[in-house]
């Protein structure tokens, strides 16, 4: 197949971040401990899925995760750390153990390097310490650092990241020139419906606008989310927009399983129709509880794409692998 041809697409991100991304409202020992350690669980689980499938996916990865010890996170510490005027939000105070054996919850050597022997796995950065690009207190220097950071650490298991996610999807462009001068080439935008424009800052939650994302996860309110292939780049980066959160299984709205379902897949073959670009993302940590549930439901979708590649050619791509083909797409 020709690299310039416009067939759909499929692509999943994936939040890698265990304890990190939820340190600020949720301890090591809290109940929502089990969905973390699950999470461990959980990334050989849809590893193995997405060999079965042929499926490429983006494992944006906390760089504190690749730490094989105590000593690691302190040789890669940013030379500036950001100066958070909420101090919850500050994870260098986070007490740590030793390394992987010592504390499951802060550090995943073994983890990446399951994602390094699959196929088809590209592993980007979600920033080395969770950063929050839109919090008061942060600032372009100490993003740069962190981002050095990030980089370095990555590269000391031969993965040089392309792909970035913003942690908490606080995107800044502001700071795209920051990521190209780290050779970051893409990352994943947010949803263009109003009822994800607002950023996640803690300063600026809606519950009006959480009610409308839970519903339109189950209805047709904000239409497909698919996107075109010529809209990917914009000078220098590229922007490969989220479609929609992969939300975990609830027992308490199982009946509704099959609205979520039908809300997602019928964007899929859309995607396949039109030859466009469905999104999809989560962290681990969501099918850390319920993993049996959370698997089989992504299987019907995996399902759905597969026949989809069959009858109109659908790909599967990495968040990189979808840049590289719209720049080809565009000459």
């Amino acid at each position: 197949m020709e690299n310039n041809r416009k067939v759909g697409a499929l692509v999943i991100s994936l939040d890698f971040e265990l304890h990190w991304g939820v340190r600020d409202f949720e301890s090591p020992d809290s109940n929502y401990r089990g969905h973390l350690l699950g999470g461990r669980t959980a990334v050989a689980a849809m590893l193995e899925i997405f060999a079965e499938f042929e499926i490429a996916a983006t494992w944006a990865t906390v760089g504190f995760l690749f730490a094989r010890s105590k000593a690691d996170l302190e040789k890669y510490q940013p030379d500036v750390l950001p100066d958070y005027r909420q101090t919850a939000l500050d994870p260098y105070n986070e007490p740590v153990g030793d390394g992987e054996a010592a504390d499951a919850l802060h550090f995943a050597p073994s983890l990446i390097e399951q994602i390094q022997k699959t196929p088809r796995q590209e592993i980007g950065t979600h920033t080395y310490s969770h950063y929050y690009c839109l919090e008061a207190g942060q600032s372009a220097e100490s993003f740069a650092a962190d981002l050095k950071s990030a980089v370095a650490i990555a590269e000391s298991y031969g993965v040089s990241p392309a792909s970035i996610v913003f942690p908490r999807n606080q995107h800044n462009r502001d700071y795209e020139e920051i990521l190209l001068n780290h050779q970051i080439r893409c990352y994943r935008g947010n949803q263009t419906s109003w009822m994800y424009q607002v950023p996640a800052n803690h300063n600026r939650k809606n519950p009006l606008y959480r009610a409308a994302r839970i519903a339109d996860a189950y209805l047709n309110l904000s239409g497909a989310n698919t996107f075109k292939w010529e809209d990917v780049w914009r000078d220098d980066i590229a922007n490969v927009p989220a479609s929609f959160f992969l939300r975990p299984y609830s027992g308490k709205s199982r009946r509704m399983e099959r609205l979520r379902l039908k809300r997602l897949t019928d964007s899929v073959e859309y995607a396949a129709k039109k030859g466009e670009i469905i999104h999809l993302w989560w962290h681990p940590h969501n099918f850390g509880v319920n993993l049996t549930e959370n698997i089989e439901f992504l299987r019907e979708i995996l399902k759905i794409h597969r026949q989809c590649r069959e009858k109109y050619a659908m790909e599967s791509l990495s968040m990189i692998g979808t840049a590289e083909k719209a720049a080809a797409i565009g000459k």
